[in-house]
């Protein structure tokens, strides 16, 4: 009996495969096509990650800098007369 594991690394060999072989198949315009839209794609994701991953900190944690500020007892005065 195939475990799930191997199962698993199976059919992922076998997605890669196809989308490999169906990428060779298009034209360069496709390929072009392709690329460009994976790249706006991907800007989107990052940029929504990048509002929500801060928005979540400032949530969880608050103000951060300033917490460890205090518990270090530096304060802008005591860095700046340093």
């Amino acid at each position: 009996m195939i475990s799930p594991k191997k199962l698993g690394i199976f059919l992922v060999g076998l997605g890669a495969g196809y989308a490999l072989a169906k990428y060779m198949s298009m034209t360069p315009e496709e390929k072009e096509k392709l690329t460009g839209d994976i790249k706006e794609k991907s800007k989107e994701y990052f940029d929504e990650i990048k509002t929500k991953g801060s928005e979540v900190v400032k949530e969880h944690f608050g103000d951060v800098g300033k917490k460890v500020s205090d518990f270090f007892g530096k304060t802008e005065n005591s860095a700046s007369n340093a």
